[in-house]
């Protein structure tokens, strides 16, 4: 054979080699598209899955409300908790359903409240009542389109009511750092990254306590329940300030009848007097004082009395009033008069009589009337306008995880229980910040843990 032949045959399979190698390539470069591809499809299937598990969790809810439990609750082959912030201890998970009533609601707050609130100043303050008033004139250390037309990506003073809390961060001052604090996730929790000081984001100060920041502690949903006449009188509301109740009715007979559904006659008559004789009544509290009933006798009609033509029986004013219940010591010392020693009452008197009963509707809780015996009489008089011991808003924030733990889904659900059904106000997707819980739990749904076992491991102390 010549040497040209032999030249010839050894590029051809040089060539051969070269066309074996690049299909090769193809086919891995094909299977390991195909391999993410199929992956893909998988976690979009779990998601899919997570997704789902969250939407039938918020349904129940806004069925059945807080009857549900609220931890490692099994649907549909996943799980799903209720994942709630206590702003009291930021060591351990706890869950439930939040009270948006128990917060501040920004849109009604007055300066001096918003100033009260952890971490806020007179400048943070003063924008939030510039941002959300009608006028264009700046608070004294506020700020109006002057300032917000010269920033370097300008935008218009919104001068309305806000409509979700994040909007905070168009208000001048604010950052994350103020709205959320140290925590970034939103767990409640001290994570590792949230107590290293500059190491990781985000900031925070290394001190071994998690700053919460303003976000637990407001809300713009809260409203007061409208007071509406009934045709059945067993669920008439009563008007104390209005000269009759309904037209062609006698004011003080209607009264007497709800008044009677709770106690003799003769005791119903006599209090009804004091009633009519004292008005105007100022607020619910200012009638409890007049009307001269016992808490307990006063707590059995507080929800069929009002002291205004528009509003529910605890209001006095058109938005949001605080659930003097479940408010946090962040909360109460925002009421008006109210110094951190009557915080620190209310809530041992409160913690005393939730021991004293397990029924909350026996309880002396059931009636704002308490704030009578553990403040005095001019503080009481001065929050009773703006204080319940009901909500009709709450909100939840729903961890679901997939079959098997492979995605999980979290939302924030923000529902009024005034109309029935329920009706959702905010439903926010939060699984852009990450994991909540303890990683250890999603590894113990990977790993097939049941639910019961799952109820009893959440305790951030086991791990």
């Amino acid at each position: 054979m010549s040497r040209s032949m032999r030249h010839q045959r050894g590029a051809a399979l040089i060539v051969a080699l070269l066309v074996v190698v690049v299909l090769a390539s193809l086919v891995l470069s094909m299977t390991r598209q195909m391999r993410i591809e199929a992956l893909a499809a998988r976690n979009l299937e779990a998601s899919a899955q997570a997704r789902a598990i969250a939407q039938g969790a918020a349904a129940a809810i806004l069925r059945w409300g807080e009857d549900l439990p609220a931890d490692a609750i099994a649907i549909g082959g996943g799980y799903v908790w209720m994942l709630h912030v206590d702003t009291t201890d930021d060591q351990e998970y706890t869950w439930g359903i939040t009270e948006e009533n128990a917060k501040l609601n920004l849109n009604d707050a007055t300066l001096e409240m918003l100033e009260d609130l952890p971490g806020m100043t007179t400048q943070l303050a003063s924008s939030i009542i510039d941002w959300r008033d009608t006028d264009s004139d700046p608070q004294a250390e506020g700020a109006e389109n002057d300032y917000y037309t010269l920033l370097d990506d300008p935008y218009p003073v919104k001068n309305a009511a806000l409509e979700t809390i994040e909007e905070l961060l168009l208000v001048r001052g604010f950052t994350a750092m103020e709205l959320y604090g140290e925590d970034a996730n939103r767990n409640g929790i001290l994570d590792p990254n949230e107590d290293d000081g500059d190491a990781s984001d985000p900031p925070d100060n290394e001190d071994g306590k998690l700053d919460l920041g303003i976000f637990p502690f407001v809300t713009v949903y809260s409203k007061a329940t409208t007071a509406e006449q009934s045709d059945d009188s067993t669920q008439q509301i009563v008007n104390v300030n209005r000269a009759s109740n309904r037209a062609g009715d006698d004011d003080t007979q209607a009264l007497v009848d709800v008044l009677k559904e709770s106690m003799d006659e003769d005791r119903a008559i006599e209090v009804a007097q004091n009633i009519v004789s004292n008005r105007p009544h100022r607020n619910i509290i200012d009638l409890y004082y007049k009307s001269q009933m016992t808490l307990e006798e006063f707590g059995a009609v507080e929800t069929r009395l009002t002291t205004t033509s528009t509003q529910g029986n605890n209001a006095q004013q058109s938005g949001g009033v605080i659930n003097i219940n479940k408010a946090p010591r962040e909360v109460l010392i925002t009421l008006p008069g109210l110094e951190e020693a009557d915080a620190d009452a209310m809530i041992s008197y409160r913690a005393g009589s939730e021991n004293d009963s397990q029924d909350e509707t026996s309880s002396s809780l059931s009636s704002v009337a308490w704030v009578t015996q553990v403040l005095d009489r001019e503080k009481a008089l001065s929050i009773g306008g703006m204080i319940t011991a009901h909500s009709d808003q709450h909100s939840v924030d729903l961890v679901a995880v997939s079959p098997g733990g492979r995605a999980f889904e979290r939302y924030r659900l923000v529902y009024d229980t005034t109309t029935a059904p329920a009706k959702i106000l905010l439903w926010q997707r939060l699984t852009h910040l990450g994991w909540p819980l303890d990683r250890a739990v999603l590894d113990q749904v990977r790993d097939g843990a049941t639910e019961k076992e799952l109820a009893t491991s959440t305790d951030r102390g086991e791990f």
